[in-house]
């Protein structure tokens, strides 16, 4: 969907808040990619992503500020 809105990769470890937000974004008009871990967001966010990251703060392993660290360029 190309409405000018842009992307959003949506990372949330719990199923139904990722389920309802990305829905939520997705009737707003935005292209939504939803990812349950930020090691699976990371190989998503590439050099030519142009969107937006949008993730829980508190998940296993790499949480919300670390995944946004490692991909802050």
């Amino acid at each position: 969907m190309d409405n000018g809105k842009g992307s959003v990769l949506l990372v949330d470890d719990e199923e139904h808040v990722r389920v309802s937000a990305g829905q939520s974004l997705e009737l707003a008009g935005y292209s939504v990619s939803c990812f349950d871990s930020a090691a699976d967001a990371i190989g998503r966010a590439t050099g030519d992503f142009d969107g937006i990251v949008v993730s829980d703060i508190r998940m296993p392993d790499i949480d919300g500020t670390a995944l946004l660290q490692r991909l802050k360029v």
